[in-house]
């Protein structure tokens, strides 16, 4: 806590462990495990940017001083060469191009989350980030009248609008 009452900012790394991944692997909360919250309650100053790294499997409630955190970054499992890819992120070395797969809960309790439901969650899914702008045209289909034995897949034109490169990604 020294190091960290004299940085610029703080990047707190929070999560759980692989060992808590999969099948069969799960806790009775969906809280941090440990002493985390209260690390980033001690982090937590409003004089000082922290940013939050989740590493973890799965979706965890997260305490105010997470909520309060300048940025979040959730990152699953990111294997062996993830820190250095969340460096590279952090830095500005590469262009944020992934959007949340899924729904974040707020409370432990609150109803399975699916696709497009938006009210009482951390993030919902779809949602991320990017150092540039990017834009969406309108989604068109090419053949309108719907048949059991076709597939139609929507079309959209993608721009960036921004001065940086962008890697964008499918919603």
């Amino acid at each position: 806590m020294a190091v960290a009452s004299q940085a610029d900012y703080v990047v707190a790394v929070v999560g759980d462990t692989v060992g808590l991944t999969g099948e069969g692997r799960s806790t009775v909360t969906l809280e941090l495990i440990g002493s985390q919250i209260a690390l980033l309650d001690a982090l937590q100053k409003p004089d000082r940017p922290l940013v939050v790294v989740l590493i973890q499997g799965n979706p965890s409630t997260l305490p105010a001083s997470a909520l309060g955190a300048d940025a979040i970054i959730q990152t699953s499992n990111p294997g062996m060469r993830g820190g250095r890819a969340i460096a590279e992120f952090l830095l500005r070395r590469i262009e944020p191009s992934g959007r949340l797969p899924l729904s974040i809960p707020r409370p432990a309790g609150q109803p399975p989350v699916y696709c497009g439901q938006v009210r009482g969650h951390h993030s919902r899914f779809g949602k991320g980030r990017s150092y540039t702008t990017v834009h969406y045209s309108e989604p068109t289909i090419q053949n309108p009248v719907m048949s059991p034995v076709r597939t139609e897949c929507p079309d959209s034109m993608v721009m960036t609008a921004g001065s940086r490169a962008s890697a964008a990604s499918q919603l």
